[in-house]
């Protein structure tokens, strides 16, 4: 004869029930991998304001080494224009010569008492008015093609073009 009584648990020798016992272990382990998808949910969470934090960080340096480099550049178009410029607007208003630009075309009817640099988007600008003459990447690129336009005018030339940066370059690696 065969008893139809519930199987024993081995460890309380208690009659257990299978299938509460298993579904009750299913939902511990779901509950366990809530618990770890919520862990990772919270650590990711963490991690990516840590990230954020650190972007703002480097980019409020970014704007600010901007800022500096273009307050920079805006101090040394006034310091250029006040060493090369201020002294001799009477030359400049004075001059009778035919300008090209640097893309190599003639200005018409340049106003020289008009000249200016300016620093911009990197750049240091000479210009005149409305009209830009070239765009240089240094401050002595500046000071030497004032020079150069200054000597052109004081001799009584006739033209004067302004030189591209890799003509600048040559010059200076002859004399050098």
């Amino acid at each position: 004869m065969t008893s139809s009584a519930p199987p024993l648990d081995t460890q309380t020798n208690q009659p257990t029930d299978f299938m509460a016992k298993l579904a009750q272990l299913k939902a511990e382990a779901v509950k366990v991998e809530e618990q770890k998808a919520s862990d990772a949910v919270d650590e990711a969470q963490k991690a990516l304001d840590a990230a954020k934090a650190t972007y703002d960080a480097a980019y409020d340096k970014y704007r600010a080494a901007i800022n500096a480099y273009k307050t920079l550049g805006c101090q040394k178009a006034k310091e250029l224009r006040d060493t090369l410029l201020e002294n001799d607007i009477k030359l400049f208003s004075d001059a009778n010569i035919r300008i090209i630009n640097q893309q190599g075309e003639e200005v018409a009817r340049p106003d020289l008492s008009q000249i200016f640099i300016t620093f911009y988007n990197g750049v240091f600008k000479v210009s005149a008015s409305w009209d830009n003459f070239a765009t240089y990447s240094t401050p002595e690129q500046v000071k030497d093609v004032i020079e150069r336009l200054k000597a052109a005018i004081r001799r009584g030339d006739k033209e004067f073009s302004f030189a591209a940066v890799e003509e600048l370059h040559d010059v200076k690696e002859l004399i050098a």
